[in-house]
């Protein structure tokens, strides 16, 4: 056995420092290997001797799920920041007009933020708290907590609950008595069986969600489940200056109970959509937020008397939370930007926005000045830029799939709908799709695959559509295919008529394929590394020197030599056909890459919170 071991280590150390021609079989073998063990080379520290300048474009700045928490006692003092990504914390000083980066831990997945006194901020991200003492400009961990922290509330600087791991089985609720530092648990009376929904409170009343309405009376050292609450489904809810409590069910009703349990009455109103949210501000005035599917809209609803009677406040292609000051104003996130009404609520105007915090699933360039991204955290909205990134302008259309470019025609793909623009996006025309549900598209040299339910389908035209047997990630050269799944690597010579079978076995791996016209071939294989091929995928060769992440989410061979990797970790490049990788970090701070775009002049990369970075690759 141990002999075994050391032949495997031999073997991955050669093929993640070297380039040797490998069998079909013995780059699975390899690939394998690295996959094993890919999980120990993450994250490691290492000189970073970068090349490319990065810079951020700031965009798109429009249309994302922007959370806006306000400091305590200071209605002038917020900030702004998408959860569940990586990006940065935005502050603004004079209510909304001004904004600027605030230092935070690089490289946090942020989950929640609130603010606990005048100058107090906690921060949950990844598996930790953390402090900041100063309105944010610095940060320090407060508790490590081995488990992903999910939501905050704090009833008082001294009573702090936290939610972790909310859809697991290892669920729980937290409490911390001085200011975040220590926490300990407090599930005491919760059924353990169910997932963590809602939280609230007020004065010496907690409210908690599961499978139905808690509560606790004592801080949060034990709770109860008064008989009536037991059948309530929680999904979000908020309470009253009056200890009302109000709890969504995510479908068409409000239901309304007291802090004693004494009775529950289910509002019924006549809303479009289904409820998503519900909001209590200062006043006791009640919002409500609502969606529909058919077609896909937001509204926003507004109640003066305890729920008795509705009035639609805001409506919007995409609204998707609302934050209520103290001082009677109201910041609404949309698709449109960030709206703030004033005292009045029946006037709002928009706030500017000079930052970004865009999931960019897809970042695509016609030229230098034209640019086009998709926000993967807004339904898939589709952005655009005519001025090399310094505004952005969102199109309107929810739910854009995918693009690319044949021939100088820009394409998107709508889940049903497949549209064509001749004029650098400003205007779109829908053609006729040769397949159902189409969400993918590859685009190389004069031909475009679409990747469709049914099949995927190449065209040179936009007219004449062939069927492909065969269904992967593609790099097309001429009349060649090669095409790439989680279960092989085949290659075809006649439009995909006939495949031939290169690389077997790949173990539901990920993949991303790119290549250089007829010379060379790469496949970046997730969580186990780059292999190459220079003879039409007879012999390959596991190119990873100097590669330290292999969470690829893109690859691009801009010649024979010189060749771009993005990962979860960064940005690397090699002008030496893959013998050795350098990580091109330098001015990039989010390094969760999600979409590349590479030509000969220029790089860009979209990234899980902050938007698109461009580098030059210009001598």
């Amino acid at each position: 056995m141990e002999i075994q071991r050391f032949i495997s280590s031999i073997l991955l150390t050669i093929a993640a420092s070297s380039t040797f021609a490998f069998s079909n079989q013995e780059i699975v073998t390899l690939l394998n290997q690295q996959a094993k063990q890919s999980s120990h080379l993450l994250h490691r520290n290492k000189h970073n001797t970068s090349t490319l300048n990065w810079e951020s474009l700031h965009g798109p700045q429009l249309g994302t799920a922007v959370n806006i928490v306000q400091m305590k006692n200071n209605t002038s003092m917020l900030f702004a920041f998408r959860p569940f990504s990586v990006g940065a914390i935005n502050k603004s000083i004079d209510g909304g007009q001004t904004w600027k980066a605030i230092s935070t831990p690089k490289n946090i997945f942020m989950f929640d933020l609130i603010s606990i006194d005048e100058n107090h901020l906690l921060l949950a991200a990844d598996q930790s708290i953390y402090l900041s003492t100063d309105q944010g400009e610095h940060w320090t961990l407060s508790a490590n907590l081995n488990r992903y922290c999910y939501k905050l509330f704090a009833l008082n600087p001294n009573l702090i609950l936290l939610t972790t791991d909310i859809h697991s089985a290892s669920a729980s609720l937290l409490r911390s008595l001085d200011g975040g530092k220590t926490w300990t648990p407090a599930r005491l009376g919760l059924d353990t069986e169910y997932s963590l929904r809602g939280l609230g409170g007020r004065d010496n009343f907690l409210f908690l969600g599961t499978k139905g309405l808690n509560i606790s009376t004592n801080n949060g050292v034990l709770w109860t489940q008064p008989e009536k609450w037991k059948s309530i489904p929680v999904y979000t809810l908020a309470v009253s200056s009056k200890y009302d409590v109000f709890i969504t069910d995510n479908s068409h009703s409000i239901y309304k109970t007291n802090a004693y349990g004494l009775n529950v009455e289910e509002i019924k109103p006549n809303f479009t959509g289904y409820i998503d949210d519900i909001k209590i501000d200062n006043q006791d005035r009640i919002y409500a937020m609502t969606h529909s599917y058919s077609p896909d809209h937001s509204y926003l609803y507004q109640s003066i008397n305890q729920g008795k009677t509705w009035k639609l406040l805001h409506e919007s292609t995409q609204i998707y939370n609302v934050t209520t000051l103290d001082n009677g104003k109201m910041i609404v996130s949309t698709n449109e930007g960030l709206l703030q009404y004033d005292e009045s609520l029946e006037n709002f105007a928009k706030l500017p926005i000079t930052f970004s915090v865009s999931e960019t699933n897809k970042i695509l360039a016609l030229d230098e000045n034209n640019l086009f991204a998709i926000d993967g955290s807004t339904s898939g909205t589709l952005y655009s830029s005519h001025d090399g990134g310094k505004t952005w302008i969102p199109s309107h259309s929810e739910k854009v799939r995918d693009l690319g470019v044949l021939n100088n025609h820009l394409l998107k793909t709508e889940w049903e709908h497949l549209s064509v623009s001749d004029d650098k996006g400003q205007t779109w025309q829908e053609i006729t799709s040769p397949g159902k549900e189409c969400e993918s598209m590859s685009s190389q040299q004069d031909s475009l695959i679409l990747g469709c339910s049914d099949g995927q389908y190449l065209t040179r035209d936009l007219s004449h559509w062939k069927m492909l047997k065969n269904y992967g990630s593609n790099y097309v050269y001429g009349h060649s295919i090669y095409s790439s799944n989680r279960k092989s690597i085949k290659y075809s010579n006649d439009d995909g008529q006939t495949w031939k079978t290169l690389l077997d076995n790949l173990n539901d791996h990920g993949t991303n394929i790119t290549g250089y016209q007829d010379k060379i071939v790469l496949v970046a294989v997730y969580e186990a590394g780059i292999i190459k091929t220079t003879d039409g995928g007879t012999t390959w060769d596991l190119i990873n020197n100097g590669i330290e992440d292999y969470q690829f989410s893109g690859i691009k061979a801009l010649d024979e030599n010189k060749f771009i990797a993005t990962t979860q970790g960064g940005v690397y490049t090699t002008l030496d056909g893959g013998k050795h990788w350098t990580a091109e970090n330098n001015g990039l701070d989010n390094i969760k890459i999600k979409s590349l775009f590479a030509n000969q002049d220029m790089v860009l990369v979209g990234t899980n919170g902050s938007g698109v970075f461009k580098a030059s690759l210009k001598k």
